[in-house]
């Protein structure tokens, strides 16, 4: 890549979070404007840690964090959902949450995936909203005696999802014994520029 392509692609992508974040300013307390300040303060620290050429997905930020805040106790929730900006009540997150998860478009798959270690018993109504409200695939696995065929099974599903441009998601290594959770969010989007450049 070229030196002032380098500089061209960080540009565009605060142009873009910049446009999310403007189009969302109304919407205190909502998903979209969470999401873009999300957005805006990881760029943010990327770009202060130094990074010169910062590459997210925000959204799948949000998602794995949303995930989380499903499984969260009273006071851990209402933590993030004040750090985030996030609707007042649960029912209203869920609402708004189900908005942007239901926008389809034929340029995107998404997977959500949340294994836990057996030992530690989800309950059945998270596991039931997860599926409703991220379309994910929430089970649970024993990594003790097996992390590598969890590794294998949430590789096999990302390629899936991507098409076969994600083959090895999860690198050897990356799942042992010890792993408590894995929480995986993939958009595989592939669409042409509204105006080339």
């Amino acid at each position: 890549m070229m030196p002032s392509t380098l500089l061209l692609v960080p540009f565009i992508l605060q142009l873009f979070v910049l446009e999310i974040g403007v189009s969302a300013q109304s919407q205190t307390g909502s998903v979209p404007k969470s999401n873009a300040d999300l957005a805006l303060n990881v760029l943010q620290g990327l770009q202060n840690e130094g990074k010169t050429n910062p590459f997210f997905s925000p959204t799948s930020v949000f998602y794995g964090l949303s995930m989380l805040y499903y499984g969260m106790g009273d006071t851990s929730r209402n933590i993030m959902s004040s750090s985030l900006g996030l609707p007042n009540t649960q029912e209203e997150f869920r609402k708004e949450l189900k908005k942007l998860s239901k926008a389809e478009s034929p340029s995107k798959n998404v997977i959500n995936i949340i294994v836990t270690a057996q030992q530690s018993r989800i309950k059945a109504k998270y596991g039931t909203r997860i599926k409703q409200d991220f379309r994910a695939e929430p089970y649970q696995w024993n990594f003790a005696k097996d992390p590598q065929k969890a590794k294998n099974v949430v590789n096999k599903k990302v390629a899936k999802t991507s098409n076969g441009a994600l083959k090895r998601f999860l690198e050897p290594g990356s799942v042992s014994e010890s792993t408590q959770l894995l929480l995986v969010n993939v958009m595989h989007f592939k669409s042409d520029w509204k105006e080339k450049f």
